[in-house]
């Protein structure tokens, strides 16, 4: 056998371990991009699914701030300098608060122009066409995502 002969027949003898060689290194570069892939998507749902528990759980706490709008809007003045309502100013302050900083904001609405993706409009009674006259209900947005629309009355524009 001469010395070109056996090059040649190293040569077909590492071929098939180089190609296994290089069909096992593809194969854990998929793997590894496959890993790296699944702890991102893992990390998005863990995410997700912090945003919808804290979404679900202010929705809860919602009606309590309405019921403290609704409460003041029921004072008289003779109520006004009250100790116990400086005190309730106070509990809803802390609520606002709080609400605002795990990303809640209230919709303004009163006096603004109609927005289906922001407001439902309850009833409509003559008007500026598609001004807000009314809230019933205030909107809110948690982190720019509406999680409750805000239930108003609108003109009519008649």
């Amino acid at each position: 056998m001469t010395k070109h002969e056996k090059k040649t027949e190293n040569k077909t003898e590492k071929n098939p371990l180089e190609e296994k060689v290089n069909q096992l290194n593809d194969q854990l570069l998929r793997t590894m991009a496959d890993m790296e892939n699944l702890r991102r998507r893992m990390a998005e749902e863990r995410i997700e699914l912090i945003k919808s528990a804290n979404k679900k759980l202010i929705l809860e706490i919602l009606p309590i701030a309405d019921n403290f709008t609704r409460a003041f809007a029921n004072f008289t003045k003779e109520h006004e300098h009250a100790e116990w309502l400086a005190g309730f100013r106070k509990i809803q302050e802390n609520l606002e608060n709080i609400l605002k900083q795990n990303g809640v904001e209230k919709i303004e609405s009163l006096g603004k122009k109609f927005d289906p993706n922001l407001h439902e409009a309850l009833t409509a009674e003559s008007g500026k066409q598609d001004e807000i006259l009314e809230v019933y209900e205030d909107g809110y947005q948690l982190n720019g995502e509406v999680i409750r629309h805000a239930k108003v009355k609108i003109g009519n524009g008649s």
